[in-house]
């Protein structure tokens, strides 16, 4: 197995975006059930990096409120699921225009994946 290689190709996206009659119905069979079990999430996580990414280019103030978000999310009293977190510092490292902020965040990310 490649290790850049995505766990959802862009063939598989393909697949999914043109459902045919069953499945636009919603009846899956049981394997594409477990495996959008698994998709989704992960499709899920990269568009949200992705649209991120893109917020400043689309919306101007999109960027300070997505900064906003993250800080909440880091300094939020309850526990953190660890993907949450890693999407809040992900938003830091792309957007905050404070170097040690983003350095804070880029090393959480690294101890998210240790």
């Amino acid at each position: 197995m490649e290790l850049n290689k995505p766990t959802i190709t862009s063939e598989l996206l393909a697949n999914l975006a043109k459902p045919n009659s069953q499945e636009l119905l919603g009846e899956w069979d049981k394997a594409t059930r477990a495996l959008l079990a698994i998709a989704i999430p992960e499709m899920a996580a990269e568009l949200i990096q992705r649209r991120s990414t893109l917020a400043p280019v689309i919306h101007p103030d999109a960027a300070f409120q997505a900064i906003e978000r993250a800080r909440a999310i880091i300094h939020a009293p309850d526990p953190i699921e660890p993907h949450t977190l890693k999407v809040a510092c992900q938003t830091l490292v792309h957007h905050s225009r404070n170097a040690s902020e983003r350095e804070a965040a880029a090393q959480i990310i690294k101890e998210l994946a240790a």
